[in-house]
């Protein structure tokens, strides 16, 4: 099958790929996406024809895969329109239309005109235009309006934004409470002059003053700004009532017109009635079941062949029935797909799906230097990122090996691309043969003795010049020797897969499908069991071969099939594998098609209807074209989400599928077939249900046909199906369907609706004639004298201990079993340990039985209280029988354990400051007595898209985004630690700042599930939101709300959400019962909902895949949720749950890992370890805990020299606090041994603060060397959206926990703002080591500080930069950059203006007054520049004003924190120039002299609404300004020249370049190039452009009126030689993609 590479954008598209043979190449491709926006597209001025006349646009649904959308046209004019025609562009396809005709649609440009009633348009008339359109993006624009007796007009758009209010809705809350409904109000495009509406409250069935407080007033939108909120108090009540409404209105706009006036408030009664009993009735459901054949297993190692059959290692017939999983033979050098899923994710989908094998299509190009695998979402496969081609093709192997997968490789082309090679050979110029076997045989020896690998196909569908069996040098028979033995010589054991031709004795075929001339020209290989055939069928859609229009069209397939390759199975020469096949099955003949071909794979080769095969045998192996979607004309398995399986194609596969289990010897054999009834209530119940099951006999027989099945179905609260297993017999008979039955009784709780099921077996056995064998004479083996096996011990390592003893264990293995017995003597010598008082001296000796591979060696190690050094011991096998050494020398390492138990650190300061930092996380309205001051209000929007009020909670980490699931696990993290150590908080002083911090984010959570099923798990879009960095009080880019629901399930969140709840509940209930009730409500809905609809959160909503994808599934999170509401009711159906839950999906795993914000299975296990005193979470935790401290059969830890456990490079600490908490309560509540988990603990929270080989704390504003330069947006303090910018942070995050090492090194840490791998801190960074650190105050004491936070001195803040601009005879220009980088918080303003003194006492000296001097600006970027205003007159004291009141100045990106103002001070033209100076100016002192360097003036001071922020002002006051003198040309950077004469060109051009461009500017050079004869004396360009420039040089601005420049020459260069040419250059504001147009030099047109 021949592919397509997927470009490097992986969200929202789908890509095709196509399949060709040498009649057909078809590709197919889509996308997809939505735009939901509200947009005024045109307003059509007046024109000569008298015509005036206005469009709309706005999307008036979107349901994803198509809009519906509505045109609005008004005639604005003062005459009637007749024969409107109206043309436009538009990306999507009209379907339908309304009230108008298509008159066109070429491209994406559509005419329309109105229909008979419509087609004229009165005085004012308005008429909508509505249609449907399909998948798109975009919005119609460009409209042209032509009618009667008019040329057609394309106009300005020149509409004022329009003003729309949100709707909200709200919890009520109980009596006495008032909550605060936020409605949004929103303009839909910033406004450059201020916008005011007022607003005012309405009744609906709310009634104001008993259910809400009236408001009403005035909004005023300040330049810049886009949305406001207005409060409305909502008072609370004990009533049950329904949910009320009221209203909020909008009237009397300025600047501004109302698109949506008015806005509901929802007030939701949140009051529960009294709980009604209902019984629910419980129904079971039928199932049927194909029987199946007796199966037997593969045994591991690789596989041979013998006839027609592949056989495993102990000669059992198997069969490959596996998929196509395309992609590295793209120029995606990588399988497709990994932009939507992680790579073991969907292996383990194709393991579940019954697949068994893997074809993985290749190109030689793969192997290339600079083929860079691309198209990798590395968030959902993290363990690829850096690797190239074949290191992910390693990782692939690896995994299928772990999931018992098998893979074959396939040559699928030469270069990179789609299809087969193009001159149909296996080689290319580029890649030439010798190519081809070098990297065959390259890939056979890189994975020989992994039998993962079974097999290569040496080269996909050979076709056109490629022959079969003539010699000649295209013969792909020879060709297929060449490289079938090359690989046969670097690995003996893979399977050589050899394709067909396209042409051979049968005629034209598909390609690589045609085999029908191997019979008599068979491929010989060097070993005569490694050979398999493959061919390649498709259908009709694919290409009509001719046979498809056969009279006996399907029934003649099977001869087709014979004839080209099912001959060579049925024959015995050789296995054959279908290597593709595939189709979308959309036509009939399709679908006859792949019923047919899946009969023949079965068996029945002749298409009578019976299996044509031998007692034992399989029929012919294959593998489907393809697991991927993004195959044009066959589709794949998976639809084009990448998850969604295509049962359609799946289903018939099922009865071709074999299992592969991993086994040894003779395999095992699979004897049964799962039959699973469903049973069902019919409504969720608040009491346990139960009913007992049994089976009992129909047709079908208990023992011979199936396994009887009863017992006790028990149903917890909230539960509403269960399932019964009945295992089916699986048999070869040829006989009837048979059913039995499966009957419910006993009910407890609930009726019966429906009490017995029936189970239907589909016998899917057939005659079969068995064909007359020859007597097979077994071949004389000779005997095979075993090797001999050799030994090894491995190293060991424990902790000390302070008292008793540890045991010390080491492992000899033997490479192979035995035979006979072996044995070997050992004995343990001295390292830096000490026989005697280190450790007890071993000797003795082992014996292995036959068969035994392992045995043990333990040494006793003693405790101490010592501080010392690790020590070691050697142990040394000795004396041997019956196998050799390899290996006899083993090291164990005795781990001291006795540092840094004492309380080196003040741990009350460090948990005071750790809730510091979730203060600093805060979003939302904060409160009045917040304790940092660089914080402000934020994001108080939040939910309006969706019209709730969303605001609140917590910020992730050194982002802005709320996502629910680390937020969520967070909050439950900190309540674990108030529940277990509220001592500890109560004790030190800080409960009611820890109570403050978790009700911020239980609040929240609260908010975010509005009803019962719909709980929103993420505001903010990820990559929006990361690609600025600034501060959250001004950020300003679209914030979505994401949400759950019962049809896009999320279990993960809404069960960690309900385990937050129910944790904070036990935390608040002995001192707000009222507030505990009201989470545990929360809790109890959220669970329920979780456990009904079952899904990953990350698959409802596609962007938080992104960022915390949900790599644990939602098992963890079930019975996480179930344990904590069994800690928080009491109730033992919770226990039941999480038990249930526990058992079955969680327990036995390796737990290698820990505690995070994604898998909660650790937690889970304590938590049941407590509850229960159950072995089996006791052994699961302590099994973890072990690893993480002296180690397990599994292994230990990563350790860095300095004693940091290390699990991961991204956020080492994180995980190694988390671990330390829950080590900490194990150890206190459940077991500990020797002190171990407790003592783990305590050295790993000291490394962070500051035990560590680097004596540095890991804790921001704690301890000695702390980070000072987090990843976090808003502590930096940058204003100009540069991550990189220069100098530490401005503020202190205290009390977060940083990233820490990212590797096994304790130096690989730097403090660098931008590494965002050691220097990340997030909500759950903090959450399990503020728990540790509880605990260890509890133990090791401390103190709050006095006074924490100290509060920050604002600094840097608003001030202007100032430079000469020019200065020449009479007068001054200065070039002033108003700034305001705040940070205090950060702020926009639009109300600043600064000052710029004179004193003219040196004017009135020589007998002039101040009204003979002028001040003229001619650029500024929104400011008004005054007069002159007298300050204190009788001193010659004046003031200029820069005013740019409406201009919105503030951090953001660029430069959005500075505006510009450039203006003239100076004497009137024709007085002396003498009569003016500067120097004794008071804000002339101390700004620059480089116009390209200003320099910081504290003598221009600033001013915020006439209030003064920054600088120093002379004596006086001001008084009303002068009058401003019209504005004079600018004057240029330099002193001008006398004026020269400007003079016709004759001949010259301009050209333009960028130099360099950012995301809102450029800078660029323009040259002019006399190429005439004469020199220019003079010159003056002109130009439109729609960038805006803000700095210029060698050149000065004339004038700029719109988007028209005229520039004139500098002093310099005014003259141009004939063929020489000069350079001007400037720095703009806009579009790196506007450049100049309409160029004129002197007047010539260029």
């Amino acid at each position: 099958m021949k592919t397509t590479s997927r470009n490097s954008n992986s969200v929202g598209s789908t890509i095709g790929s196509s399949r060709s043979n040498r009649n057909s190449r078809k590709s197919a491709s889509a996308h997809r996406g939505s735009q939901g926006r509200q947009a005024t597209l045109a307003a059509f001025d007046q024109l000569e024809s008298r015509i005036a006349f206005s469009v709309s646009y706005g999307n008036v649904n979107d349901w994803g895969t198509g809009v519906q959308g509505q045109l609005t046209l008004t005639n604005d004019t003062s005459a009637a329109i007749t024969d409107w025609q109206v043309s436009f562009n538009y990306a999507r396809t009209i379907d339908t239309i309304w009230n108008a005709q298509i008159v066109s649609h070429i491209g994406s440009q559509y005419v329309i005109k109105g229909m008979e009633w419509d087609k004229s348009l009165p005085i004012g008339a308005v008429q909508g235009v509505g249609f449907t359109a399909g998948a798109g993006t975009g919005v119609p624009s460009s409209f042209v309006l032509t009618a009667a007796g008019t040329a057609p007009v394309t106009p300005p758009v020149t509409t004022l934004p329009t003003l729309s209010v949100a709707g909200v809705s709200i919890n009520e809350g109980g009596a006495g409470i008032t909550t605060a409904a936020r409605f949004v109000v929103r303009l839909s495009k910033a406004s450059t002059a201020p916008v005011t509406v007022a607003y005012a409250t309405a009744d609906g069935t709310a009634t104001a003053g008993s259910d809400y407080t009236a408001v009403r007033g005035t909004l005023t939108f300040a330049a810049g700004e886009t949305s406001k909120v207005v409060r409305v108090r909502v008072l609370g009540d004990a009533v049950v009532e329904p949910n009320e409404a009221f209203k909020l209105v909008l009237s009397l706009p300025t600047n501004a017109t109302i698109l949506t006036g008015s806005a509901t408030g929802t007030i939701q009664n949140d009051d529960a009635a009294p709980p009604v009993s209902v019984t629910p009735g419980i129904t079971l459901s039928d199932v049927s079941v194909v029987e199946g054949n007796l199966q037997v297993g593969v045994a591991s190692g690789y596989l041979h062949t013998s006839g027609s059959q592949i056989l495993d290692a102990n000669n059992n017939s198997v069969r490959i029935a596996g998929v196509n999983w395309f992609g590295f033979e793209t120029t995606t050098f990588a399988p497709h797909g990994l932009w939507a899923r992680g790579y073991k994710e969907m292996m383990d989908q194709m393991k579940s799906l019954g697949f068994n094998t893997i074809r993985l299509p290749y190109s030689d190009q793969l192997f290339d230097a600079g083929s860079a695998p691309n198209s990798i979402d590395f968030y959902k496969n993290a363990d690829l990122q850096g690797l190239n081609g074949i290191q992910i093709m390693d990782k692939i192997v690896a995994y299928a090996g772990q999931v018992g997968l098998k893979i074959f490789l396939d040559h699928h082309r030469s270069d990179a691309g789609n299809s087969a090679n193009a001159s149909g050979l296996w080689y290319t110029a580029v890649y030439p043969e010798s190519k081809w076997i070098s990297n065959l045989t390259m890939l056979a020896t890189r994975y020989a003795g992994n039998s993962t690998l079974i097999g290569i196909d040496l080269h996909n569908e050979p076709h056109g010049a490629a022959t079969w069996g003539d010699g000649t040098a295209n013969d792909w028979r020879l060709a297929a020797e060449r490289g079938g033995n090359a690989v046969l010589t670097a690995n003996p054991n893979l399977l050589i897969i050899v394709e067909g031709v396209e042409v051979a004795t049968s005629g034209s075929y598909w390609w690589g499908g045609n085999l029908s001339n191997a019979a008599a020209f068979p491929v010989r290989l060097n070993a005569s069991d490694r050979l398999v055939y493959s061919a390649h069928d498709y259908p009709a859609s694919v290409y009509a071969q001719k046979y498809f229009s056969d009279p006996s069209y399907p029934n003649n397939l099977p001869a087709v099939w014979d004839q080209n390759w099912g001959s060579l199975f049925r024959t015995g020469k050789a296995p054959v594998l279908l290597g593709e096949f595939g189709s979308n099955l959309a036509t009939a003949s399709d679908q006859a098609w792949y019923s047919k071909l899946a009969s023949y794979l079965k068996g029945d080769l002749d298409g009578n209807g019976s299996i044509d095969l031998a007692a034992g045998q399989q029929g012919m192996s294959w593998t489907y074209w393809s697991w991927n979607p993004n195959s044009g004309d066959t589709g794949g398995i998976l639809a084009d989400d990448w998850k969604t399986v295509n049962t359609a194609k799946l289903d018939p596969l099922k009865a071709l599928q074999f299992q592969f289990p991993v086994v040894s010897g003779t395999g095992t054999t699979v004897t049964a077939t799962p039959a699973t009834f469903t049973i069902a209530l019919s409504a969720a119940s608040t009491q346990s249900i139960t009913v007992q099951y049994a089976t009992a006999d129909g047709t079908a027989l208990v023992g011979s046909d199936y396994t009887s099945a009863s017992g006790t179905l028990t149903f917890a609260p909230g539960e509403t199906q269960k399932t019964v297993t009945v295992l089916v017999t699986r048999d070869s008979a040829a006989e009837a369907n048979e059913t039995f039955q499966l009957k419910l009784s006993s009910p407890i709780n609930a009726t019966l609706t429906r009490a017995t099921a029936t189970g239907t077996i589909v016998d899917d056995d057939t005659a079969v004639t068995p064909p007359v064998v020859p007597p097979v004479v077994p071949p004389v083996t000779p005997p095979v004298t075993p090797p001999v096996p050799s030994l090894s011990v491995s190293s060991g390592r424990v902790n000390e201990g302070n008292t008793g003893t540890s045991a010390l264990t080491f492992t000899v293995s033997l490479s192979a079993a035995s035979t006979q017995p072996v044995s070997v003597q050992y004995s343990t010598t001295d390292g830096t340990a000490t026989a005697g008082s280190d450790y007890t001296s071993a000797t003795g000796s082992l014996t292995f039985a036959a068969g035994e591979l392992t045995k043990t060696i333990t040494v006793s190690v003693a405790g101490d209280t010592a501080l010392e050094t690790d020590e070691t011991l050697i142990v040394k096998l000795g004396t041997v029988l019956a196998a050799t050494i390899a290996n006899g020398t083993g090291t164990g390492t005795i781990v001291n354990d006795d540092t840094v138990l004492t309380g080196s650190y003040n741990y009350a300061e460090v948990l005071q400051k750790s809730l510091l930092f979730y203060d600093a996380q805060r979003s939302g309205d904060l409160p009045t007595s917040f304790p940092l001051n660089w914080r402000g209000d934020s994001a108080l929007a939040d939910g309006s898209d969706v019209g709730l009020d969303l605001s609140g909670g917590y910020y992730d980490a050194g982002d802005h985004v709320k996502f629910g699931l680390p937020m969520t696990s967070s909050m439950t993290m900190l309540g674990w630690g108030v529940v277990q150590y509220r001592d500890a908080y109560a004790a030190s002083g800080l409960l009611p700042q820890m109570l403050e911090s978790l009700k911020w984010g239980t609040d929240w959570i609260i908010k975010a599930h509005p009803s019962a099923n719909v709980f929103y798990a993420q505001v903010g879009n990820g990559s929006a939101d990361h690609a600025f960095w600034g501060a959250p009080e001004v950020m300003t880019m679209d914030r979505p709300s994401y949400r759950i629901d019962a049809q896009h399930p999320g279990s993960d969140v809404a069960g960690e959400a309900a385990a937050a709840l129910a944790a904070a509940s036990i935390v608040f209930r002995p001192t707000d019962s009222v507030y505990a009730d009201l989470l545990l409500k929360h809790a109890r809905e959220l669970y329920t909902f979780a456990d009904t609809y079952r899904g990953k959160y990350s698959d409802s909503i596609p962007d938080a895949a992104s960022f915390y994808n949900s790599f644990s599934g939602v098992s963890d999170e079930l019975a996480w949720g179930a344990i904590w509401l069994h800690k928080a009711t009491g109730e033992q159906a919770y226990l039941t749950k999480a038990q249930a839950i526990y058992d079955t999906s969680l327990s036995g795993k390796q737990l290698q890992w820990t505690q995070s914000w994604d898998d909660k299975t650790y937690g889970t296990a304590v938590l049941l370890a407590k509850a229960t005193g159950g072995q089996l979470y006791k052994a699961d935790a302590e099994r973890w805990l072990d690893y993480w401290t002296v180690g397990n059969s599994s292994g230990r830890i990563k350790y860095t020299a300095g004693g940091l456990a290390f699990l991961d490079t991204w956020g080492s600490l994180r995980y190694s606090a988390n671990t330390s908490f829950i080590a900490l309560i194990y150890s206190d509540t459940v077991a500990d041994y020797g002190g171990r988990y407790h003592d783990f603990a305590v050295k790993q929270i000291n490394y962070m603060l500051g035990d560590n080989p680097t004596n540095r704390s890991y804790v921001v504003g704690f301890g000695n060397n702390p980070p000072l330069n987090p990843h976090h947006r808003g502590a930096s303090g940058v204003y100009d959206g540069n991550v990189n910018a220069p100098g530490n942070n401005r503020h202190i995050l205290y009390g977060a926990l940083v990233g820490g090492p990212q590797s096994a090194s304790d130096v690989d840490y730097v403090d660098l703002r931008s590494n965002y791998i050691c220097n990340e801190v997030a909500l759950d960074y903090n959450a399990g080591f503020q728990g540790a650190i509880a605990r260890l105050y509890t133990e090791y004491g401390g103190k709050a500080v006095a006074t924490m936070p100290p509060a920050e001195t604002p600094t840097n803040e608003f001030f202007v930069q100032a430079a000469i601009n020019t200065a020449g005879s009479g007068f001054t220009e200065i070039r002033a950059l108003l700034n305001n980088q705040s940070a205090w918080p950060a702020r926009m303003s639009s109300n600043l203006s600064s000052r710029y003194f004179v004193d003219l006492s040196e004017v009135t000296a020589a007998g002039y007054t101040a009204s003979d001097v002028v001040v003229t600006s001619n650029y500024t970027q929104g400011a008004t520049v005054s007069g002159l205003g007298a300050w204190d007159a009788a001193k010659g004291i004046y003031a200029v004003t820069i005013d740019f009141t409406g201009t919105a100045i503030g951090p953001g990106t660029g430069s959005s924190f500075w505006k510009e103002a450039q203006f003239r001070v100076g004497i009137k033209s024709g007085l002396p120039a003498s009569a003016w100076s500067a120097l004794n100016d008071w804000s002339y002192q101390g700004i620059g002299t480089d116009r390209s360097s200003p320099s910081k003036t504290a003598f221009m001071p600033v001013y915020e609404g006439g209030k003064l922020l920054f600088g120093q002002v002379p004596t006086g006051s001001l008084t009303p300004a002068l009058p401003v003198t019209p504005a004079l040309p600018v004057a240029p950077v330099e002193p001008v020249a006398p004026a020269l004469p400007v003079a016709p060109v004759s001949s010259a051009t301009v050209s333009f370049v960028q130099t360099s461009q950012w995301s809102t500017g450029f800078n660029a050079d323009m040259t002019i190039k006399n190429t005439g004869t004469t020199a220019i004396s003079g010159w003056t360009l002109e130009f439109d452009m729609k960038a805006n420039i803000v700095n210029l040089w060698n050149a000065v601005i004339v004038s700029h009126v719109g988007d028209h420049y005229v520039i004139q020459n500098a002093a310099s260069n005014g003259t141009i030689a004939a063929g020489a040419e000069i350079s001007f250059g400037f720095q703009s504001e806009g579009l790196a993609g506007e450049l100049p147009t309409n160029k004129k030099l002197n007047g010539k047109v260029l």
